[in-house]
């Protein structure tokens, strides 16, 4: 102010005498002081899942990426079935055909922790059936044909599917491989219970199986040629495949094989999800379903809790993509057989001995797989 005292600045006072920095203008890129954004150093991930460490430019895509910033669908591969979606690779898909130690009966063999953490959905046109599977619905299914041990018909034997053809109701089975590689319908590993042989199936050729009682009866073991041309398509099939000393493979092609000229309808299923995978993989148009059970009711099964858990609440169907499931009666009502349904699936449940359990499975499931009974 004039005449008064000069009003000192606030903040501390600028030093002239040091030179002025230049370090922003040095610190500068070439490409800034051209004009030009530097480019980014955001981490991002590519279609494959990998980190992309390259540093990106503002505006610019990947290859093989839309303008838009979403990920194009990856293409299906044949190998896989056929599936499309985020698909497992070949190497994690192929797992389940590989051979290994088995659990008891040889159901189940001991699947890495790394398949386990890769499962994902797979969802393709390619992967429907090309038969209806209404009657999964509609029609009881007789367990091992209509056996009746009283009156001298054993399960899986011809008499029991004649009758259950007769009857009008759809029929299971269960095959083994012979040792020559011939499908046999025959449920038990062994020979022990049915015959009065000793030994297991897969030690066997056909030609001498065939020639073997089905306890104490005139009937002896079919092979599945000889239940095909029985039926003859006048009632649907449901194929179990038992997985032999922990492999796959060799009786799922048999088996397939004859049921490419089999022109009735038919399903297979099995307890281990390497059958069932397989057949997604080289037969996805045929109807798969998985069998389940809780097996924490089971301490035959020499498996580790992890897998115990993995195959009771059926985890590997999200690999195996089965059309149909069915679970033991026992463990009804089950969260893993609700969530099946509520995404379209049909649940089967087994086995139904009795007009009660054919009430609880009616509240719990879509169909019955049953004996002891006619519903």
């Amino acid at each position: 102010m004039p005449g008064g005292t000069p009003a000192r600045r606030s903040g501390p006072m600028p030093c002239r005498s040091a030179p002025r920095s230049r370090s922003r203008r040095s610190s500068r890129s070439p490409d800034v002081a051209e004009g030009r954004r530097a480019p980014s150093r955001r981490l991002s991930l590519d279609a494959g899942g990998d980190r992309d460490l390259r540093p990106r430019r503002p505006g610019l895509v990947p290859a093989g990426r839309p303008a838009g910033g979403r990920r194009p669908p990856p293409r299906p591969d044949p190998a896989d079935g056929g599936g499309c979606g985020p698909c497992l690779p070949r190497r994690a898909a192929a797992q389940p055909d590989d051979p290994g130690p088995a659990g008891a009966g040889g159901r189940h063999r001991l699947l890495p922790l790394s398949l386990c953490a890769r499962l994902r959905p797979c969802r393709g046109r390619r992967d429907r059936p090309m038969t209806s599977a209404d009657w999964l619905h509609s029609l009881p299914v007789a367990h091992r044909g209509l056996h009746d041990k009283a009156a001298g018909v054993p399960e899986n034997s011809r008499a029991a599917f004649a009758a259950a053809a007769d009857a009008g109701y759809a029929m299971e089975m269960d095959i083994q491989v012979a040792a020559d590689g011939v499908p046999m319908v025959f449920h038990d590993d062994t020979l022990d219970r049915m015959t009065p042989e000793r030994g297991r199936v897969d030690s066997w050729r056909s030609g001498d199986l065939r020639g073997l009682q089905l306890a104490g009866t005139g009937e002896t073991i079919p092979t599945l040629a000889d239940v095909l041309k029985l039926v003859g398509g006048r009632v649907p099939l449901l194929i179990e495949v038992k997985a032999a000393r922990g492999q796959s493979g060799p009786l799922e092609a048999a088996t397939a094989a004859l049921l490419d000229h089999y022109r009735g309808r038919f399903a297979i299923q099995s307890f281990d999800p390497r059958c069932v995978g397989w057949f997604r993989r080289h037969r996805p148009q045929v109807l798969r379903g998985q069998i389940s059970m809780d097996y924490r009711m089971d301490d035959e099964e020499p498996l580790p809790q992890w897998q115990k858990w993995f195959l009771t609440h059926m985890l590997f169907n999200r690999l195996t993509r089965p059309h149909f499931v069915a679970y033991d009666i026992r463990a009804l009502p089950h969260r893993a057989v609700a969530r099946a349904r509520a995404a379209g699936l049909p649940a089967l449940t087994w086995t139904v001995r009795s007009p009660a359990d054919r009430k609880r499975a009616a509240q719990h499931a879509d169909n019955i797989i049953f004996e002891g009974f006619r519903p």
